[in-house]
C-alpha cells in the first residue's frame, strides 16, 4: 500500500512557522529505494494514480534529506498525472510540498504560486491552513495588503468549521497586517479577540509577536 501524505506533519510545521526540516541530516532517505521501485512498477503497469503517488512519495523523501531542488522534478512530474485522473485532493497536497521546496530555496513568489494551486484542492480545513500560509508568504514577500486578504479568509474559514488550532494565530496575523499598514483602528478588534482566544488556551502573546500599537489599546 502506498504511503499517505503526512497531513499532520505538514500542519505542525505551519503552526510553528518553520520550514520543513531535513529528517536524515543529508544522508540518503531509507525509503527512497522503495519508492523508486514502486514508481518503476507503476509505470510498468501504466497506472497513473500509482505513478503519481509514487512520485509524490519519492519527492517528499528526497526533500527530507535536505535537498528541495532534487525533490522538485519528482513533485512536478506528478502534477499532470493527478490532473489526468482528477485527484484534486492529492494534487493539492503535492502542490503544498512543491511550495515547501520553493520556500526552502528562498523563492517565495513561486512558493506562493504553488500554494495557491494547493488551495484549490482539498477540504475546508486544508483550505484554511493554506490561506494562512499564503498570508505568511505574502508578508515575507512584502505585500501586506494581499497577505491581509488571505488571513481574512483563513479567519472566516476557521470560524466556520471551528478550527480552534488556527483561529487565534490567523486573527493575530490579520491584526499585524493592519498595523504594518498604519490602519490601527481596523486591526484592534482582531488583536483583542486573538488575545482572548489565546488566553482561553492558557497562552500569552509575547511582546515580540504583538503589533507595535497593541500595548496602547489593551
Amino acid at each position: 500500500m502506498l504511503q499517505k501524505l503526512p497531513k499532520l506533519i505538514i500542519m505542525d510545521q505551519k503552526v510553528q512557522g518553520q520550514p520543513l526540516q531535513p529528517m536524515t541530516d543529508g544522508k540518503p532517505h531509507p525509503m527512497v529505494g522503495v519508492f523508486q521501485e514502486v514508481l518503476r512498477r507503476a509505470r510498468a503497469r501504466k497506472s497513473c494514480p500509482d505513478e503519481a503517488s509514487a512520485l509524490t512519495d519519492l519527492g517528499r523523501a528526497v526533500m527530507q534529506t535536505g535537498d528541495p531542488a532534487g525533490a522538485l522534478p519528482f513533485l512536478n512530474a506528478a502534477v499532470p498525472l493527478y490532473r489526468q485522473v482528477g485527484d484534486n485532493e492529492r494534487e493539492g497536497l503535492n502542490a503544498e510540498l512543491i511550495s515547501l521546496c520553493y520556500r526552502a530555496k528562498g523563492d517565495l513568489p513561486r512558493a506562493a504560486e504553488a500554494l495557491k494551486i494547493a488551495e484549490e484542492g482539498g477540504n475546508q480545513e486544508l483550505s484554511a491552513w493554506r490561506h494562512f500560509m499564503l498570508g505568511s508568504l505574502n508578508v515575507q514577500i512584502g505585500d501586506n495588503e494581499r497577505a491581509g486578504s488571505f488571513f481574512h479568509t483563513a479567519v472566516a474559514q476557521a470560524e466556520a468549521i471551528r478550527l480552534d488550532a488556527l483561529l487565534p494565530s490567523s486573527l493575530l496575523a490579520l491584526a499585524e497586517t493592519f498595523s504594518d499598514r498604519g490602519i490601527h483602528d481596523k486591526g484592534q478588534p482582531f488583536y483583542r479577540r486573538a488575545i482572548e482566544l489565546f488566553g482561553e488556551r492558557g497562552e500569552v502573546v509575547q511582546e515580540s509577536r504583538a503589533p507595535t500599537w497593541a500595548w496602547t489599546c489593551s
